[in-house]
């Protein structure tokens, strides 16, 4: 029997199923990640900015698939959407000197 009334024993599970859920989610957008800059790196910008869409939409923090999927904006020439990903990735490291470049 757990010493834990049923309530907080739910709760620490939730909690920790929650924390797991997390986890699995940032290793995926990792890999969309990598998927995207494989694609990228071949010159496949459309379906690099698919995973790099993927990646972010599990991490909307991940600078790095912001700057790369900006990257390849500006060699599909969408400057709008390119110029928009740069400046979301700036309010992650708004002194990054890489993103006024």
């Amino acid at each position: 029997m757990s010493s834990f009334p049923l309530p907080v024993s739910r709760l620490f599970l939730s909690l920790i199923l929650l924390a797991t859920s997390l986890l699995v989610s940032a290793q995926t957008a990792k890999k969309f990640f990598a998927t995207g800059k494989k694609f990228q790196e071949m010159g496949n910008c459309d379906d690099a900015i698919k995973n790099y869409t993927k990646a972010l939409e599990m991490d909307p923090q991940m600078e790095d698939a912001y700057v790369a999927r900006a990257s390849c904006y500006e060699k599909l020439e969408k400057k709008a959407e390119a110029a928009a990903d740069y400046k979301l990735a700036t309010t992650f490291s708004p002194k990054d000197e890489k993103l006024f470049c």
